[in-house]
């Protein structure tokens, strides 16, 4: 068969790419094996653990308090009034029946001081009279020892005698009226000025209010505090639960390098209520202790450790072994290389452990958080 040009142009086209497809196939790379992962021993997981041990443990609270009297006076004015000075400060030690505040009473103090002036002139008048009525007396007397006696004489001294009497009785009056004018005076003097009713030390001022203010009724203005008779206090506000300190508990009472006993008798637990039935310094603790140290000042700090709960011979964990959730307590205890859950019942807590109820027992290795 003979073909034509275009025919051959095919034909030899094909055999050119014949050719080099062939060939070709040997340029390409040879696929490697692909090798399995080596095996490798998984990690053994390495725990903190500790072990569960018998011993005592003790639940206490330890907090700072300080030395304050037994004897506070909050003083107030019965009427209030315009303040003329609040006259001492937080600090100051003050003498019994000394003048601490007043309030603006004009020439009060001046119309004291001239009824005083007044009551002295009736005195000097009484003392007058009573002169005057010695000298009738006398005058009596001697008319009547005169020889012979004269009637008119006697008369005459017996009118006197009446009359100085009169006056005497009048001049009583007198000094009577004067000195209850005094006394008001000085009651309202008095009525507007706080003294001291003890030698002591001023533990509060009322700041706010400047000399022209409205001191209110019963406003407390001043505070003094009576330092020969001390207490310990410290604020229940700095438990967690105010109510766990109960009236009776002993405390070691750490103080200027001495630790003496005390002992709780005041407490949230047990707070007085007045007559409206509030409840009488609900946040205060106090303790008692039967002989401070001779250095022991009002305002001094003092370091306390009351103890709440104590058990011997208890099955103890470090806290941080214990875990908690939705009310369940539970510990993981390490069996071997594996860890098991325990549900355990706590008892007696401190600040670092725990006491352990049931659930486990002495010896076992549990995991720490």
């Amino acid at each position: 068969m003979r073909l034509n040009g275009r025919s051959k142009i095919l034909a030899a086209a094909v055999c050119i790419a014949t050719t080099l497809i062939l060939p070709g196939c040997g340029l390409f790379p040879q696929e490697e094996e692909v090798l399995a992962p080596p095996l490798v021993k998984p990690k053994q997981e390495d725990y903190t653990v500790a072990k569960v041990k018998k011993g005592t443990i003790i639940n206490k609270i330890q907090v700072t308090g300080s030395l304050i009297s037994k004897s506070d006076y909050p003083l107030s004015l019965e009427l209030g009034g315009r303040l003329q000075g609040i006259l001492v400060k937080t600090g100051d030690t003050v003498q019994k029946g000394q003048v601490l505040a007043q309030m603006d009473t004009g020439d009060l103090a001046n119309q004291v001081v001239l009824g005083d002036i007044s009551v002295q002139k009736q005195k000097i008048g009484l003392n007058q009279a009573n002169d005057a009525l010695n000298t009738a007396k006398q005058s009596k007397t001697d008319a009547q020892k005169q020889l012979p006696s004269v009637q008119a004489d006697i008369n005459k001294a017996e009118a006197e005698i009446k009359s100085a009497g009169y006056g005497v009785q009048l001049a009583k009056l007198s000094v009577k009226e004067a000195t209850l004018a005094l006394t008001n005076l000085q009651a309202h003097l008095a009525a507007a000025q706080i003294t001291s009713p003890v030698t002591g030390t001023i533990i509060f001022v009322e700041t706010k209010l400047k000399k022209g203010d409205t001191a209110q009724p019963y406003q407390v203005l001043v505070t003094v505090a009576d330092p020969s008779a001390l207490q310990i206090s410290f604020s229940a506000t700095v438990l967690t639960d105010p109510l766990v300190v109960k009236p009776g508990m002993k405390a070691d009472l750490a103080f200027d390098k001495v630790t003496i006993q005390g002992e709780v008798v005041s407490c949230p637990y047990s707070a007085p209520k007045d007559k409206d039935g509030n409840v009488i310094n609900k946040d205060e603790v106090i303790l008692k202790v039967d002989k401070l140290p001779e250095s022991a000042k009002m305002g001094a700090s003092i370091y306390i450790s009351i103890i709440l709960e104590k058990k011997d011979n208890a099955l103890i964990l470090p806290l941080e072994a214990v875990r908690s959730y939705m009310g369940r307590n539970y510990i993981y205890a390490l069996e071997g290389v594996s860890k098991k859950e325990i549900n355990v019942e706590l008892g007696v807590k401190s600040a670092t452990e725990v006491e352990i109820i049931s659930g486990l027992k002495e010896g076992q290795q549990v995991i720490l958080r």
